[in-house]
């Protein structure tokens, strides 16, 4: 593998590598945006307005 070989002998990473970097990933336990729907609407408007 040419990048761990890179970063054992000190040399700096290529600017390919800057960009897709670990920073930049986002981790794998990481859950779906949670997207309402209609009904999780009507429960809080329910919630804060109650009728």
């Amino acid at each position: 593998m040419r990048k761990r070989a890179d970063r054992a002998g000190g040399n700096p990473p290529s600017r390919s590598e800057h960009r897709a970097g670990p920073a930049r990933t986002a981790p794998a336990d990481v859950p779906h945006l949670y997207r309402a729907t209609a009904a999780d609407a009507e429960a809080i408007l329910l919630v804060r307005y109650p009728a």
